[in-house]
Formats: C-alpha cells, structure tokens, sequence
C-alpha cells in the first residue's frame, strides 16, 4: 500500500507540461451520492464530480477535474472546521483531497491507491476518513500542524478488516458504526485501542446521526439513542421488517429514513412509507432549516408536504459511461450509450431515453434542468458506433439487443435527433443474428455513394456477416457460403477505400467459425448497384504471418489509401493500390503499441491529416501520425507515447471512442467517466484570417491563463506591439507547439518580464505573406 502526497504545486507543474490545448470535461453529476451544506449552497459528491446547488438562485455548478478536482468521480465529502471541503474518492480511484470552494482549487491531495473512501468524520485538529482497499476496510487520519492538514498515519485492516459504514467526531471521542458493532476512542489514539462499550450495539451499525450531544445508532432493526454527555443508551423505536441504510431525525422528533427504493416517516404513532420505484436513493441529508434532502441516482429530491417527491435535476448527459460518440454536420455533439443517447447543443444537454411502451417528447425544454425525452427503443448493452447518415438522420449501431416483441430492439436504430418521433429500427427481417434472435452489430460505414455497409457479428444463423443498405434504401445480404473461404462469421469491423471496396475485419471465435474462416481480413469488391451487383468477388487477405491471432478489432482508411488496422498484439497498415487481385502495395513491418491491452471495446480513428488515433480500455489514446512517428511530444523531444490521465486532464484510461472536428480543430472523447474536449494541430487549413480570435480582452496579468490567438493559419508567427510599434515579443511558427491552430501569450516581453498596463498590437502572419493586425487591453495587478 503507498500513500503519494500531492501538492496543488505539483498538480500545476503537471498539467502546465500538457501542451494540448484547451481541454474541457463534460460530466453527469445525476448520481448523487452525499450532500452537505456550505452557506446558501447545497454541495453534493456524485460520479460527474462536485454539483453545487445554490438554493437562492435555484441554479446548478458541476465542477470536475478541470476545475482541480483529483478524480470526477466522488463517494463522500464533509465541511471542515476552517470551511474546507474534504473530498473521498468513489471506486476504484479513493483519494482524498482537500479543496476550496469558493475559489475552485485544491488545496492539498492525498492518493492512497484505495478502492474508495467511505466517510469522513472532522475536528478542528483531527481528521479520520474511512476507506474500503478492495475486501479490506481501514482508517486514515489526518492532523493539523503548522496551519495544514497532513497525513498522521494510517490504520489498514481495522477492526480485523470488517466493513466500516459512519466515522462522527464528539468533543473529544471518535464513534465508529462497523460491521462488528459500534466503536469508540478518544481521539489520536491508536484506533487499535479503541473499544465497543455498548453490549447492544455489538452487531452490525449501518448508519450513526449526530446531532448536538445526541447520537443515533441504527442495528438490528432498531434505534437506539446514545446521550453522549452521559453515556446512557435508550432505545427510540423498533423497526423490525425495515432495513434502514440511512436515516435523520428532525427538530420534532420524526425520523425520516431510507432503503434502496423507498423513504420512510417514522415517529411514535404513525409510519409513511413513499415508493421511489424509477430512483435509487443514496443518502439522507437533513438541512439546517430543519428541510429533508434525498441524493438520488437522478438528481436531488425534496419531500413536500403531501408527500410527494420534487426533484431538481441538473441540465447534464444522462450518464457517464459513453460508447461512441459522433459530430453532426452542424457541429453538435452526440454520444451514445447502453441507455440513450446525449445531444450537446449551444444551451446545453439534451437526452434522448429508452420508454417501455409510449413516446414521452418534453414539450418546455428548460436548460438549466435535466431535459430528457423518451421513445421506445432499447438501446441494447451498449451503441457501438454512432453515424450521421447523408439523409441527415443518426444512425446507431446496436451491440447486444432483440427485436418485437422480446424488446423494442434492432441491430440498427434510426433517429432524427431533432425530432425523436422519426426513428426505424433495422432487426432480423435485414440482419442476421445469434442464437434465439439475439442481435449484435460491431461497425457501421457510409460510402462516398451513400450506402450504408454493415458488420453483423455472430452471424450464425444465415450466415450473412455483411450488409448494405443503398442510399434509395434497398437491402442486400451477402453469404460467407458464397465467399470462397474469405470470411467467416464474426466480423467486428467494415471499412471503404478509394475504389468502393469493402474490407472487413473479423475477430476470433472458434466455436462460431466451425466451417468458416476463422478471424482475420477479407476484401470485396463488386461492380454495379450493391444491391443487386453485376457481379462481386471476395479475397482473403493474408495478416499476421508470424502471429497465430489473426484477430482484427478495428479498420479504419485514410483519403491517401493506407489501410489501419487495430488488432490484440498492435497496429499495423497497408498502403492500396488500384489491383483486386493485388491490392496491397506496401505492408508495414511493425505493429505499434505492441504493449497496450487492445480488447474488443479498442478502436482506431482517423483525423484529416491522415494520422491514426487509437483507443483502449485500459490505456488512454495512442497516436501514430501519417509519418509513422509517434504523437505527442514535450518541449524536451522526449516521446509521450500516450495521452492518458497521468500527464493529461483526461477522465479516465478507459476510453471508448473519438471523433475529430475537421473545421475547429478539435477532438471529442468518449470514455467510462464522462466526455473530454480538447484542441489538436490537425484540421482543415485556414485559408485566411478572416476568422480571427483574441480572447480574454481585458487581459488581466499575472494570469495562470494565457491569452488565446485562435484560427490561425499553418505556420503562423505573433509579434506583440506598444502602440507605437515597438516589437515586445516575437512567437514564431514553433511556439504553437501542439496546441493547434493558436498562438498563447503569457504577458511578457523577451526578457521574460510582466508588460504594463495599456493597448497592445498584435501582429500575426504567415510564410506565404497573410497578415492580421489585432488590439488587446492588458491589465496589469
């Protein structure tokens, strides 16, 4: 077990080496898992990060990691004494962190390597956290000294390992609810010392309340009052057939409480039990007005008085874990997912959500709450990829779904985004399918013609693992009976090159393939309509020749012909050439990224420079650029073979899909913990600088932001100018690094010194002679 101490120096120096540029993190803060009070402001820990609820203005902040945090996803959280909010991290990152509120920075951070932290429990000079390490639960505490929080020491396997539910601090003595009963100890004692001193409360305390000198303890279907000024224990209330996992007790002496789907009134006359059947509720928070607040898996809820649940949900995408991700024409995002799909528009999120049987459309759609409207499809175990077709619809590839009347399933979904109403789903009267009509559809491509072709894996009951649909919306499905040993019935991905070839990658299965080709990569191509082809011939392309696994995950083709292609052991290409019988021109001798765990859910991406980006479940994003060098680098030539969460903002290693935004410049990622944006030096060039961008303006200096000159040209150069027009700093071409198409000024002249405050010119160009001339106001503190 380490414990690595993290200053927020060292967080700047990290991120100050990540020269990508302008990243940003958009996360679903609907799974609130704790809540406490800070001012006028409601702050929950949930698995998008810190969702701060501000009660006078009724309006919503979701702060992640771009905003300091240690990690997005968050499993408790507590006010310490000098208004600092201490954050424990949620599975299967559990670190702690220090953070400040108001100013959105960390103040100090502590990773442990745990699975997660379970509770806090906070005095002015001691803190404990609770952590659970994979079967194992334990204490940490923490001690001020010198005007900060350090790390004091470290109890792992306490009591022997057991499971550890509430950390409360009162005067001087520590209560600790466990899964052997309820523990107490004065505080910075060795824990070891500690001792249960109530008989009753020797079995399993789920859940403590502290309020005033007055402890609750709930076990054993009942709840039991410690007075802790006199150490006596009374029993308050009997709940036998009731598991609470949570509770509050209010000024009256009513005692809310919850399990998984329902919440519970109690008092000494009556009890109310209110059903939550579409919600998970996580914690109970009793607020200093006495009010009772839920942490849901969709949001806050309030309870009114006629019982009945308002929720106050946040505008966000409906989850975290997304599988694909896509860029409309219009330059809106949309990511997909096992349970609907998200729309980024300029207000903010929009959902689109599986119903079981009618079309709910939102008709108000207020951004600045959660906006979600359903329609009968499932979404399946996950989207695979998500295209947007010529006809301007979306189209959704489908892994792991059944059709009418099993499920509202199809291997394909049409939606019109803009009008759910419209969608289609393609199911077994098209595709083909696994056993008992099961449908699983890896990959989906449009041709320059605009005809869809289709990957049908486990295509074990017609034997027809590729399909296309034309653009005048006939079918045709073509046999691996008819393919000379070509192709076998596992294919996991569809790719089209220069000459309306369809290559299609298959990956392993044995037990399916018996008869068939086994893996491995096939080439077709046809003449005439696809639908009904004048005449078509497939080939076997051979793969792997030292290697027994002839898997291929992912495909991908660039404008220039070169064929990628991801498979378990790396990435490797060929070079095309116009020849069916002799379609390979140059076959790389290597696989890059030999090392990385590439998996079935690993995928290979193209930008518009032709550069190949790779993503893993495990790994981050690896790049190869069309030069067959490795992307990025640092300042030092050093190569940075990844881009991963250790020296880049990233949410997660665990990345599913990536998609470019050829115009911008930028690139859009999809991972288990939210979506990433960030820019990258590979788009359409700019032809001019019609399109210009200098921003902020007023520039304030010192700044750890610098200013922004966006939409330049290639190669651009910066000179920054008094007014009169004496050159400060010149930034050549090379000092746009691989931030893209912007230059950034830190505010100092050549000598490395802060200019003053005034007007300053700003004098961008190019090599061919295009020039722009821009003003910004500086502001110097």
């Amino acid at each position: 077990m380490r414990l690595i101490l993290i200053s927020i120096l060292s967080f700047i120096v990290l991120f100050g080496q990540a020269r990508i540029g302008d990243w940003n993190s958009f996360t679903s803060p609907l799974n609130i898992h704790e809540i406490v009070e800070y001012e006028d402001n409601l702050v929950c820990a949930t698995d998008g990060g810190l969702l701060i609820f501000d009660t006078t203005s009724q309006s919503f902040e979701n702060l992640n990691n771009i905003n300091g945090l240690s990690g997005s996803k968050l499993k408790c959280l507590a006010i310490g004494k000098y208004d600092e909010l201490w954050l424990g991290g949620g599975e299967p990152n559990g670190f702690v962190q220090i953070y400040d509120v108001d100013s959105h920075k960390s103040i100090k951070e502590f990773d442990y390597d745990m699975t997660e932290i379970i509770d806090f429990a906070v005095s002015d000079s001691i803190v404990y956290a609770a952590y659970r390490d994979n079967n194992d639960f334990g204490l940490i505490e923490f001690s001020f000294l010198n005007g900060e929080f350090i790390h004091k020491d470290l109890y792992p396997n306490w009591p022997r390992g057991e499971k550890i539910y509430n950390i409360e601090i009162f005067n001087n003595y520590v209560y600790v609810a466990t899964e052997i009963g309820l523990y107490k100890g004065n505080l910075g004692d060795d824990p070891n010392n500690w001792e249960s001193p109530f008989t009753e409360l020797e079995n399993s305390v789920s859940s403590l309340f502290l309020i005033h000198d007055q402890l609750y303890c709930y076990t054993d279907n009942t709840l039991y009052l410690i007075d802790l000024m006199t150490q006596e224990l009374s029993t308050v209330i009997l709940l036998a057939g009731y598991q609470i996992k949570d509770f509050v007790v209010l000024s009256d002496g009513t005692i809310a409480g919850i399990d998984d789907r329902n919440i519970y009134y109690f008092n000494e006359n009556n009890i109310e039990q209110i059903a939550v059947p579409k919600n998970s509720v996580n914690s109970i928070y009793l607020s200093n007005d006495d009010s009772v607040i839920f942490a849901t898996n969709t949001g806050l809820a309030l309870l009114n008085s006629n019982l009945t649940l308002e929720y106050l949900i946040p505008n966000a995408p409906l989850t975290n874990n997304f599988q694909a991700i896509t860029i409309l024409e219009d330059g809106r995002i949309v990511s997909g997912s096992n349970v609907g799909i998200a729309i980024k528009e300029t207000e903010g999120w929009r959902n689109i959500v599986e119903a079981k049987e009618n079309i709910i459309i939102q008709p108000d759609k207020d951004f600045n709450y959660f906006i979600a409207d359903s329609i009968p499809v499932d979404f399946g175990a996950s989207i695979s990829k998500l295209v947007q077709g010529p006809d301007g619809l979306l189209y959704c590839a489908i892994e792991g779904t059944y059709p009418y009347p099993r499920r509202n399933g199809g291997g394909i979904i049409i939606i019109d985004v803009d009008n759910p109403t419209n969608f289609t789903l393609i199911d077994t009267t098209y595709l083909d399918y696994f056993a008992d009509e099961y449908l699983i559809i890896k990959d989906i491509e449009f041709d320059r013609d605009g005809n869809l072709w289709v990957a049908d894996a486990f295509a074990t009951t017609k034997h027809e693992p590729l399909h296309v649909k034309t653009i005048d919306g006939n079918w045709n499905s073509f046999n691996a009976e008819d393919a000379s040993g070509a192709i076998g019935l596992t294919p996991s991905a569809v790719a089209i090159d220069a000459w309306k070839r369809v290559w299609v990658g298959s990956f392993q299965d044995g037990e399916r393939n018996i008869g068939f080709p086994d893996g491995g990569l096939a080439m077709l191509h046809y003449s005439g309509n696809p639908a009904q082809p004048d005449e078509f011939q497939w080939h076997k392309i051979n793969i792997n020749s030292t290697n027994s696994n002839k898997t291929i995950w992912s495909l991908g083709i660039t404008l220039e012909n070169r064929l990628y292609m991801l498979t378990p052991i790396g990435l490797t290409y060929f070079d095309l050439q116009f020849s069916n019988d002799d379609p390979i021109k140059y076959e790389s001798p290597r696989y890059y990224f030999p090392n990385i765990s590439f998996g079935q859910e690993s995928e290979v991406r193209l930008d518009s420079d032709g550069n190949a980006w790779t993503v893993s479940g495990s790994d981050g994003i690896h790049v190869l650029l069309s030069n067959s060098t490795f992307w990025p680098d640092n300042n030092e030539n050093i190569i940075v073979e990844s881009i991963n969460t250790d020296n880049y903002p990233l949410l997660s290693n665990n990345v599913t899909d990536i998609v470019f935004d050829d115009i911008s410049g930028m690139a859009y990622i999809s991972t288990n913990r939210g979506i990433n944006s960030f820019r990258i030096p590979f788009a359409i060039p700019k032809k001019n600088y019609s399109e210009l961008k200098i921003f902020p303006s007023p520039f304030h200096i010192p700044s750890d932001k610098p200013l922004i000159i966006d939409n330049l040209k290639d190669n651009s150069s910066l000179k920054v100018m008094t007014i009169t027009g004496e050159v400060l700093r010149n930034l050549d071409s090379k000092d746009l690094g691989i931030n893209g198409y912007q230059i950034q000024w830190d505010g100092k002249d050549e000598n490395g010194k802060l200019v003053g405050s005034g007007v300053y010119l700003l004098a961008v160009y190019a090599a061919d002679g295009a020039h722009q001339f821009g003003k910004v106001v500086v502001i110097r503190h």
